[in-house]
């Protein structure tokens, strides 16, 4: 199994699996001159209505090309190709059908991104999320860590492999995050 490429995407693995996702970092793609490509990470979880839904998150510390470039880019990673290779991948675990059917969800993870990129993008590729770290940080990652504590006590600490998450969670814990 491949590693994550940086600690961001390190970290959007340990959430999605913290919420319960099956992640993948091994959907690969064939590309032009006998490269390959693929997701940065997915994860798929079936829903408590039956439904499945595919998460595919593309990570970068900081998108500063120009918001064309930028755009153009990013099509690519949410290629049609790269979401067929991810949807047979969680087939092989949900099966086919279930994973035709799925809520196929866009996002991308950065540090930093200016409003003209953010635009061009979500313009350029239809339903795609963009978070800054600090918002993904504050609005998914710290309430996930509130729910998966509630569930095991709240004296239980994060699973020692989710090394990322238990950080913030000391972070938090020791005021040096505040807490909401």
């Amino acid at each position: 199994m491949p590693f994550p490429a940086n600690w961001l995407e390190e970290l959007v693995i340990e959430w999605l699996e913290l919420k319960g996702f099956a992640i993948s970092t091994s959907v690969f793609v064939p590309a032009n001159a006998g490269g390959r490509s693929s997701p940065d990470a997915v994860g798929a979880k079936r829903q408590e209505d039956g439904t499945l839904v595919i998460r595919h998150y593309e990570v970068a510390m900081h998108l500063i090309r120009g918001p064309t470039e930028m755009a153009k880019d990013y099509s690519k990673k949410f290629s049609r190709e790269i979401e067929q290779a991810v949807r047979k991948r969680f087939g092989q675990i949900f099966g086919c059908e279930m994973s035709k059917k799925a809520n196929y969800q866009k996002h991308i993870v950065c540090i930093n991104v200016s409003e003209n990129v953010c635009c061009e993008v979500k313009n350029k590729i239809q339903g795609v999320e963009i978070r800054r770290l600090a918002d993904f940080v504050r609005e998914d990652v710290l309430p996930a860590i509130s729910e998966w504590r509630k569930l095991h006590t709240k004296v239980t600490q994060i699973p020692a492999d989710k090394w990322l998450l238990h950080m913030i969670d000391w972070f938090q814990q020791s005021n040096l995050i505040p807490h909401k």
